[in-house]
């Protein structure tokens, strides 16, 4: 009997991560909202919305039932935007059946909850359907990964059979796995990351000088481990090799949302009415994490910085060169 695997969202990331699965002989089902990718899926092997023709594998199937989803493994994969999360955990409590292990691949918080995926979960999700919490993170573009392109993972799970399991259904020729144990490190990291990759993306469309992009992406990756501390109430964490290349793919290339975004943003004073047509986790992590800190948020330079710009709507006119002080 094949190995099974439920993936919950037809967007590009899940997508891959189903390729993945499915090239390491996995049968995958994915949960969709979009019927005509769903379809697509089902009818003509590919995913027509984020990858063109690229033929996917017969062994990703997709449907329009959460219900029968959720009822097809006990490893269920979260790969939909932060702003799901709470209808997600809804509908497992309304059609759970047993104990999952849930695996997370979001980089945001969620709105009004201030909370990450994998916290989300372990607070609303009924006891009797969570069995584990594990996240997936690191570079990983979904274009590259389609085209079975080197990438290297790292998989974080506090119980080691998971970790083990895991990394037995990722790992083939161009997929490696590092096993890590603290999950909300990782998690955090990667949400910290998309609102340096805005501040990156305007600071050199500001100043257009790769050498002030290069001081700020150092600084803010320091900044973001103390906001970690400070949130984990933890005096020491490590932050691995993976993290910090995500990090500098992401606050660098123009193919990076929060970055394309950053980049291409004008100051003027609708700046918070702005409506990317892409997700762009980065601006509600600021709010979020703004709360959850409250009045010593202004301890954290580069991110107040970026706060005050979207939500005090500060004109800074150049005070951006003062961050380096």
């Amino acid at each position: 009997m094949k190995q099974k695997v439920t993936i919950i969202g037809t967007g590009s990331f899940g997508t891959a991560l189903a390729s993945i699965l499915a090239d390491n002989k996995i049968e995958v089902l994915m949960f969709g909202v979009v019927a005509k990718e769903v379809n697509d899926i089902n009818n003509f092997n590919r995913n027509l919305n984020y990858f063109n023709d690229i033929k996917l594998n017969k062994l990703i199937k997709a449907t329009l039932s959460f219900q029968e989803a959720i009822n097809f493994s006990d490893y269920v994969f979260i790969c939909v935007p932060s702003f799901a999360i709470k209808s997600i955990v809804y509908q497992i409590n309304n059609f759970g059946t047993k104990k999952y292990n849930f695996i997370h691949t979001s980089k945001g918080m969620v709105l009004n909850y201030n909370l990450s995926a994998s916290e989300m979960f372990s607070k609303f999700i009924n006891s009797n359907f969570l069995n584990s919490n594990s996240g997936i993170y690191g570079p990983s573009f979904a274009n590259e990964i389609i085209l079975k392109k080197p990438v290297f993972f790292s998989i974080c799970s506090k119980h080691n059979f998971v970790l083990n399991q895991l990394k037995k259904m990722f790992e083939n020729n161009y997929v490696k796995i590092k096993k890590e144990k603290n999950i909300l490190v990782h998690e955090y990291f990667a949400i910290l990351k998309n609102p340096l990759a805005i501040l990156s993306g305007f600071i050199l469309n500001q100043t257009n000088s790769k050498n002030f992009e290069s001081i700020i992406i150092s600084k803010g990756i320091n900044e973001i481990k103390l906001i970690i501390k400070y949130l984990l109430n933890q005096n020491k964490i490590n932050i691995s090799s993976i993290l910090i290349a995500d990090a500098i793919l992401t606050t660098t290339s123009l193919k990076s949302r929060n970055f394309n975004f950053g980049y291409n943003l004008k100051l003027d004073k609708n700046i918070l009415n702005l409506n990317p047509k892409v997700t762009v986790e980065g601006i509600n992590t600021l709010n979020s994490i703004q709360k959850r800190i409250g009045l010593d948020f202004k301890k954290f330079k580069l991110f107040y910085f970026l706060y005050q710009l979207f939500f005090l709507k500060k004109e800074i006119n150049q005070e951006y060169i003062n961050l380096l002080s």
